[in-house]
């Protein structure tokens, strides 16, 4: 009889739940002296708001991307990017600080709007508008933002604990592309094993003799390495405390094209030239992409993935002036099934005679590898930790 009853009771508070749900047919948002009426959005489990309509009242900049299913909202000094399906928001500010803002539901789209249920609305004008008091009155229906004090210090975002935001960085993955009886693009005198490997050992050197951090190579030898085995020997390190970076070299059908391109994960690839390289790279591996946009996007590495293109692009840059071919985007194997922050860089042409007479230069190959170290040690200096080693100079 005891188990009717809580059956009863149990189906009596669903009832009520769902009924209380229901019945709400819009929102109220206020801003100072501002109100307007907000119709809510419902999959009949839960209360639904539509973002744009919601950044439009609170004057919030926001743009939509359909390729890579992406909203991105932005006021004054703060941008939050948000990825659909992915629990976490991207919070990044002017003042170079970054973190991870986790959300109670991903964002999805419904009736053709991006929604999100009001806790995370709450979140996210926190953050973008952080001189506010904000609430949610859940009886009521009522968001309601009110500025502070004018004496009210400024609030600057740093990553918090416990969300992944810091990286207390250990180790370093090191891949030089290809090997064995993969030559990689290769012309008449040179071939990119060779010259991505000698730059990969020299770079672990630099690392070593500079730090406390740890190396781990997927080669450090003339063999074939498939892709599977190196991402799982990244992978065997930790996440949360590990840096991998692929090496390569470039060619081209002509002569024409040279320099530098540093490339972070992406489905869609930035040109058609982008996507060939990443096609010739993956080895006709096949790329599952809906698991992989499932695993990297929940990840929360994008942010990281983008900063560290940044530093090591520059650096290499600064150091070697190879030409700019900027920092990519492509669905390279190595880079989507590495759970850690990870880059791939293509240090210049080997079809190109520019380039090519450099990657043969002893020297040249030396400072290249000395640059990524600086990029690395960039990287993580940028997030408030000392990367050299005690007694370096």
């Amino acid at each position: 009889m005891r188990i009717y009853k809580l059956i009863f009771i149990l189906l009596l508070i669903s009832y009520w739940v769902t009924a209380s749900y229901s019945i709400v047919d819009s929102v109220s948002l206020k801003f100072e002296d501002a109100l307007t009426n907000l119709k809510s959005l419902s999959d009949n489990t839960s209360l639904l708001l539509p973002l744009y309509a919601v950044a439009q009242f609170y004057e919030i900049n926001v743009k939509w991307s359909p390729e890579r299913e992406e909203m991105v909202l932005w006021k004054n000094d703060t941008e939050v990017r948000l990825i659909m399906n992915s629990s976490h928001a991207i919070v990044e500010s002017s003042y170079g600080n970054a973190r991870l803002l986790p959300l109670s539901d991903p964002p999805g789209i419904l009736k053709g709007f991006v929604v999100m249920p009001p806790q995370d609305i709450i979140s996210l004008l926190s953050v973008l508008m952080p001189y506010t008091n904000i609430s949610w009155d859940n009886s009521n229906a009522v968001i309601e933002v009110k500025m502070k004090d004018s004496n009210s210090s400024r609030t600057q975002y740093d990553f918090p604990e416990g969300t992944g935001g810091r990286l207390d960085l250990k180790t370093i993955v090191i891949d030089a592309g290809h090997g064995g009886h993969d030559p990689g693009a290769n012309r008449s005198g040179i071939r990119e094993k060779d010259i991505v490997l000698d730059v990969a050992l020299r770079l672990k050197r630099a690392i070593e003799s500079n730090s406390k951090l740890k190396v781990v190579m997927t080669r450090d030898s003339d063999v074939f390495i498939p892709l599977p085995t190196r991402t799982r020997i990244a992978n065997q390190n930790s996440p949360s405390n590990t840096l991998f970076i692929s090496i390569h070299n470039n060619a081209s059908r002509n002569t024409s094209p040279r320099g530098l391109e540093t490339y972070v994960f992406s489905s869609k690839a930035t040109d058609d030239e982008a996507d060939e390289l990443a096609r010739r790279e993956n080895a006709d591996m096949r790329m599952d992409l809906a698991y992989i946009l499932s695993n990297c996007y929940h990840t929360g590495n994008e942010i990281y993935n983008l900063e560290f293109a940044r530093k090591v692009h520059s650096s290499l840059l600064q150091e070697l002036g190879l030409e700019n071919r900027g920092i990519k985007r492509a669905p390279f194997y190595v880079l989507a099934w590495t759970r850690m922050p990870s880059i791939l860089v293509e240090l210049g042409f080997v079809s190109n005679p520019g380039d090519k007479q450099k990657l043969l230069s002893e020297s040249f190959r030396q400072r290249a590898a000395e640059a990524l170290y600086e990029g690395i040690k960039d990287f993580y200096n940028s997030f408030s930790k000392s990367l050299v080693k005690a007694n370096a100079n």
